[in-house]
C-alpha cells in the first residue's frame, strides 16, 4: 500500500493522516516495527521531513520481517570486517579489512579462521530466506559465493565477487574486457629509484610446505605473473607505489616487491620486510573499476589507502 505525499509533513504526523481508523498506538507500532518505507527505504524516524512527491509504503508483515532479516545480515557482514559496497543479481563489491583470508584456509583441526567467503556465503543465504519470507524470494537463488581478485589476509581492499557460477565463469574468462582498472597502493621499504616499471616472473608454489617460488624462466607448474607499477611519493624512510597486476597470483605483488624490486611490503616480515605497519601489511586495493557483464554500465569503486599509509609516504629526509 503506497501514498504519495502531496504536502510538506513529519512522518509521524503524516501517518497519522493517511490511516486516521488506525489508532495513535497501532500508528506509532507501523513505525517502531519497520513497516514503513520512504521513498523504498524502511525508517524508524517519526520526526523526518517529508516533502510533495515522496513515497510511504505500508510494508506487510512478510516484508518486513524479510527486510529485517537483511538489514541484520548486513550489519552483521559489516561487523565481521566486510563492507558491502555494491550487490545486485549476479555481482558484489565489497571493502575487505585486514586480518581476513578471501578464502577459507586449510583446515586446522575442526577449527577454520573467519573468511570472506565464508562470511559473505552466510549472508546469502539469510538474504535469500528473507526475500522468501518477503514474497520476492527463490528457493533456487545461489548458495554461495565466488571471489575474482586475490588479496592477502593482512592486506586491505576491493573484492570483485561473483553470486553465481555462470557470473564467475563469464568474468573469468573475459577478465581483461570486463576488469578495466584493479589497483592497489604499498608503502615498500627505502628510496626507489625509477619511477615506474613493469615486473614479469613465473610464480609456482610447494603444495606441500606452501612456500612459493618466482623465477626468470618458465619452470614446470610455473604461473606467469605481470605487475606493472609507478612511484606515488618517497619518503625518508618508504616508497608509496601503486601496483596495476595484470595476472593475479598468490603472493604475485609481495614477490615483486621484495625481489624483483629489491623493496620489501612494511610489514611483510615473510619477504623481508624489517619495519612494522600497525600488525599488518601496507598493501590496500583501492581502485576497482569494470564493466557490468549484464547491464554493460562502467562501475568504478575508490577508497583511499589507509591515512598511515600516506603519513609515512610523506615523512621528508630532516
Amino acid at each position: 500500500m503506497k501514498y504519495q505525499v502531496k504536502h510538506k509533513a513529519a512522518l509521524l504526523s503524516y501517518l497519522f493522516e493517511i490511516f486516521p481508523d488506525t489508532s495513535r498506538t497501532g500508528v506509532k507500532e507501523m513505525l517502531s516495527t519497520g513497516r514503513i518505507a520512504v521513498n523504498g527505504a524502511r525508517t524508524k524516524a517519526f520526526n523526518l521531513e517529508l516533502n510533495p512527491g515522496d513515497t510511504v509504503e505500508l510494508l506487510t508483515k512478510g516484508a518486513s520481517i524479510g527486510a529485517s532479516m537483511k538489514d541484520n545480515a548486513s550489519d552483521k557482514v559489516k561487523k565481521q570486517g566486510v563492507d558491502i559496497l555494491f550487490e545486485d543479481e549476479h555481482i558484489m563489491v565489497v571493502l575487505k579489512a585486514p586480518g581476513l583470508s578471501t578464502s577459507a584456509p586449510t583446515k586446522d583441526g575442526k577449527h577454520i579462521p573467519a573468511n570472506v567467503c565464508g562470511i559473505l556465503n552466510e549472508y546469502v543465504r539469510t538474504t535469500r530466506r528473507a526475500g522468501i519470507k518477503a514474497g520476492t524470494g527463490d528457493w533456487k537463488a545461489p548458495k554461495r559465493v565466488y571471489t575474482l581478485n586475490r588479496l592477502d589476509p593482512n592486506a586491505s581492499g576491493l573484492l570483485l565477487i561473483a553470486k553465481d557460477e555462470r557470473t564467475r565463469d563469464i568474468i573469468m574468462s573475459r577478465w581483461d574486457n570486463i576488469v578495466l582498472e584493479n589497483r592497489l597502493t604499498a608503502l615498500l621499504e627505502g628510496h626507489v629509484e625509477e619511477d615506474h616499471g613493469s615486473i614479469t616472473t613465473w610464480i609456482s608454489e610447494d603444495e606441500k610446505t606452501g612456500r612459493v617460488f618466482s623465477g626468470t624462466e618458465e619452470k614446470d607448474g610455473g604461473l606467469k605473473a605481470i605487475t606493472r607499477w609507478s612511484v606515488i611519493s618517497r619518503g625518508r624512510k618508504h616508497t608509496l607505489v601503486e601496483f596495476e597486476p595484470e595476472t593475479s597470483r598468490r603472493h604475485q605483488l609481495r614477490i615483486h616487491a621484495a625481489i624483483d624490486m629489491g623493496h620489501p611490503i612494511v610489514g611483510d616480515t615473510r619477504y623481508g620486510s624489517t619495519l612494522a605497519f600497525r600488525g599488518r601489511l601496507a598493501l590496500h586495493g583501492g581502485i576497482l573499476v569494470f564493466r557490468n557483464p549484464y547491464s554493460n554500465d562502467i562501475q568504478r569503486f575508490r577508497i583511499p589507502a589507509p591515512a598511515e599509509m600516506l603519513k609515512d609516504s610523506a615523512k621528508k629526509d630532516e
